[in-house]
């Protein structure tokens, strides 16, 4: 795939991400739509990326890095972007991620935190997609 091409859809990841931060989780308040403003449901600045930004990256580095898929090292990779910025990420990434940090492998904890949020379903594996579907396009 063309690099503009590759550079673009992760930058759109981005900016879509930054955009709809402010309605992250929350109510969506009328004069959030005509400028934008810090904060929303988490606090942080104008125009910052979200936890999915940070994921989307993790999972091109990984699939760059290894050639391909490594799950132990994206599993490295994710933790390493919840360490730096632990604000961003909601409580059910967060348990994965504390479970990961007690030795516990990332398919385990998976399955724990689903079981354990009665099989809740977030959208984090959507947003992780993009990187995937460049780097497998065309198979």
């Amino acid at each position: 795939m063309e690099t503009e091409r590759v550079r673009g859809c992760l930058l759109g990841l981005a900016v879509g991400d930054a955009l709809g931060a402010p309605y992250e989780g929350g109510n969506r308040p009328e004069h959030w739509c005509r400028r934008m403003e810090p904060d929303g449901r988490w606090p942080r600045q104008a125009g910052s990326i979200t936890d999915d930004t940070l994921e989307a990256i993790a999972v091109a580095e990984s699939l760059i890095t290894c050639r391909g898929f490594s799950g132990p090292d994206l599993a490295l990779r994710l933790l390493a972007g919840f360490r730096a910025h632990p604000e961003y990420y909601g409580p059910t990434s967060t348990r994965v991620f504390s479970l990961l940090e007690t030795g516990v492998n990332p398919e385990t904890a998976a399955r724990l935190v689903h079981e354990e949020r009665d099989a809740s379903r977030t959208n984090g594996p959507v947003m992780r997609g993009p990187p995937i579907g460049i780097v497998y396009a065309g198979r």
